[in-house]
């Protein structure tokens, strides 16, 4: 193949590459498609503290889903979620709380927050008390925060709250990074927090050695794993990265970085034990 040839078929091929680049990141708002910029250093300085809705038995099972996505053309696969709600929708069975850790919207778009606010009230009929929000990076495209703050409980991107034994840590990785402010916050709030610990974040500390799908600075995901090592973390629960991947065990505490809903129809129960400070996990589809 000759020269002009060769220039020509790579001119062609460029030229297809960025049509269908600018095509699809356009649908996610261009600048926060390419920009991963420091939003968080202004959603997230201070950990805030909420309290549960009702009281919460010392035994008790809560639901974990990742990435529910609302606005994607894909099939949704919810069916088998709604079938086990029924199923254990009788006293004693009933989940205390469910848990959506990120990337509720697709595109960051009102009308996807909308369409999961309608997914959280279909949940509630279920004897379900109250649905947590974790925020992802789809969830900030086109600005979507604005919308996050307005229709996910508790409206609040870094927050935690405490049940009988345990502290529950929800953090906010949506732009890939806990930003500085936050992190010194959370190092210093678990240090002074002596209870066991579940934390909850969109991105992983370890996602499959695939580095878009883990936190992007390794001295930050360095601190973290130790500050959860010294501090009594017990599991930190993750997403993102849909395929999932088995509990990864960093010694004093593991992570579970959980299947995507809107892929998989997947989700986790845990059952915990605060008296004894055990807990099981249970992965359904």
């Amino acid at each position: 193949m000759n020269y002009k040839k060769k220039t020509a078929l790579f001119l062609l091929f460029t030229t297809l590459f960025l049509s269908l680049f600018l095509f699809f990141s356009c649908a996610y708002g261009l600048n926060e498609f390419l920009y991963r910029g420091t939003g968080v250093d202004e959603r997230s300085k201070k950990i805030k503290d909420e309290t549960l809705p009702s009281v919460v038995a010392s035994s008790f099972t809560f639901i974990v889903v990742t990435d529910v996505h609302f606005g994607s053309d894909k099939k949704r696969l919810d069916e088998n979620f709604w079938a086990r709600l029924r199923e254990l929708d009788v006293p004693g069975q009933r989940p205390a709380f469910v848990i959506v850790l990120g990337d509720i919207a697709e595109h960051g778009e009102e009308d996807e927050f909308k369409q999961y606010a309608a997914f959280v009230k279909k949940i509630k009929t279920f004897g379900v008390s109250e649905v947590y929000g974790v925020v992802g990076n789809h969830d900030l495209y086109n600005s979507g925060w604005k919308h996050w703050r307005t229709y996910v409980y508790p409206n609040n991107f870094y927050y935690r709250f405490k049940t009988n034994r345990f502290s529950w840590y929800f953090i906010d990785t949506g732009n890939g990074t806990l930003g500085e402010p936050q992190l010194k916050n959370l190092v210093k709030e678990m240090e002074k927090d002596t209870n066991p610990k579940f934390v909850f974040s969109h991105y992983p500390l370890y996602g499959g050695r695939i580095p878009y799908f883990v936190l992007s600075d390794p001295k930050e995901r360095a601190v973290l794993i130790d500050t959860f090592t010294r501090n009594n973390v017990k599991m930190m629960f993750s997403g993102h990265f849909h395929r999932g991947r088995p509990v990864y065990n960093y010694g004093n505490f593991s992570e579970a970085v959980l299947r995507s809903f809107i892929d998989y129809g997947s989700w986790v129960e845990v059952r915990l034990n605060e008296n004894d400070l055990s807990f099981s996990l249970t992965e359904r589809n």
